[in-house]
């Protein structure tokens, strides 16, 4: 079993919600304040990913990796 996440990792510093906006806003869990570290991580879109480094990534954790 795993649980996976949605996540933008190229994106430096993560924005609090009400300054980031309401519709959208790209979010890296392996940077602060969350400092995650997936067990995989797939491109959820490989043409947008070779044409700009700002894809959205998929990360994969396993049952149990994200226990403190």
């Amino acid at each position: 079993m795993a649980v996976h996440f949605g996540h933008y990792p190229t994106t430096t510093t993560n924005r609090n919600l009400d300054t980031a906006g309401t519709n959208h806003f790209d979010i890296n869990l392996q940077a602060p304040p969350f400092n995650l570290k997936p067990d995989e991580i797939l491109v959820e879109n490989k043409q947008v990913h070779q044409a700009t480094d700002h894809a959205k990534h998929l990360a994969v954790f396993k049952k149990g990796s994200l226990m403190a």
